[in-house]
């Protein structure tokens, strides 16, 4: 998309009623010499909690500590889409149409193919905080994942956390991995990489239309976040609810717009990795705590099932997808990504936290 058609649609929005374009500030007088940054991100507060919690502690924290530091710093907010869709916020940063952008590496597949190794490795952690744990360590191991958006998108990354396992909601019940084959399946980015097995057929989506493409039947099921899910009440066409634990994922990032960054007095831009950092384990906090209270809710609405993957599904599901890491790597490697390092690295910390895999999926 266009810097241009995202400039235009940034306009337009601001004068619609309940998208957020507010002016986040301290007294008038702090107000005339404070720092103004545009923050962005596709997803809403309610959808995922990276972006609630930006917005609940992120903004306000260094609205706060920027205030009392005598560098005072405001935010025009704009969330769900009202700037950037969820594929588009990383393209916005870039081009300066947003100061600082929120945005999930799994809608950007293409661009950031690197950083989409969570998806390469089916039934990895779910635990959110052991997730972004070992993400810091492979971050850590392998500057290129860092520098990526520095050197090729023109952004700083200061922090990177997560969003919760993906689980699976169907129109009509199943039980094995056989009773999906020929199901279309609507889901995001590079977790369409879990739908291979049995003849599933993968359909790309978001939050914003899977409801629509599960209601008028196009697709058969969506597989995505539950507490997403309930957020577009999604239950009520697809009532039948899989807890399918394929993984965390640790990619959810806050860039900063290269530019605009090093035009920031120090203080101001050390507030915001302070906040950022503290953010990155808040967020993951906040997707475990909703990761454990999403299912129980699905239970209260009507007409609704819950069931959850059997070990021997599970098995068969990680066996029939035992190549997808080692392809995957191969491919980043192909495309100049230091592909094999960033698997080899994350398997190694996997090991190190004491995280077991069904299977040992070959990585050489």
């Amino acid at each position: 998309m266009t810097t241009t058609s995202i400039s235009r649609r940034r306009a337009l929005a601001g004068g619609a009623a309940g998208l957020s374009v507010a002016l986040i500030g301290t007294k008038a007088s702090a107000q005339a010499r404070a720092t103004n940054l545009r923050i962005a991100s596709g997803h809403t507060t309610a959808a995922l909690a990276y972006v609630g919690v930006a917005d609940s502690f992120f903004i306000p924290e260094v609205v706060r500590r920027s205030r009392e530091r005598g560098h005072p710093v405001t935010f025009t907010v704009s969330w769900g889409g009202a700037v950037t869709r969820v594929n588009e916020t990383l393209e916005a940063v870039q081009n300066g149409v947003v100061d600082v952008g929120l945005f999930l590496a799994t809608f950007e597949a293409a661009r950031l193919f690197s950083h989409n190794w969570h998806p390469w490795v089916p039934f990895a952690p779910d635990n959110n905080a052991l997730q972004i744990k070992v993400t810091h360590e492979v971050y850590e191991r392998v500057p290129f994942l860092r520098n990526v958006f520095e050197q090729r998108f023109g952004q700083r990354m200061i922090a990177v956390s997560g969003a919760p396992s993906v689980d699976l909601a169907t129109r009509t019940p199943w039980n094995r991995l056989e009773d999906l084959r020929g199901r279309r399946i609507a889901g995001a980015g590079a977790l369409l990489n879990f739908l291979r097995p049995g003849g599933i057929v993968g359909v790309q989506g978001s939050l914003a239309d899977f409801f629509t493409s599960a209601q008028s039947g196009v697709v058969d099921g969506v597989m995505t976040v539950t507490a997403g899910m309930i957020a577009i009440r999604l239950y009520e066409v697809n009532p039948h609810l899989h807890v399918t634990r394929f993984g965390a994922s640790g990619s959810a990032h806050i860039t900063v717009n290269s530019d605009r960054w090093r035009s920031l007095p120090r203080p101001v831009q050390d507030t915001l990795q302070e906040v950022a950092s503290e953010w990155q384990i808040k967020t993951a906090e906040e997707n475990d705590r909703l990761y454990a209270t999403a299912v129980d809710q699905w239970r209260t609405f009507p007409n609704t099932t819950v069931s959850y993957m059997s070990d021997e599904t599970r098995l068969a599901w990680a066996q029939a997808l035992s190549g997808l890491p080692l392809e995957q790597a191969r491919e980043a490697d192909r495309r100049g990504m230091p592909g094999s390092q960033i698997l080899r690295t994350y398997m190694e910390r996997l090991e190190a936290s004491n995280f077991r895999l069904p299977i040992t999926y070959p990585i050489a």
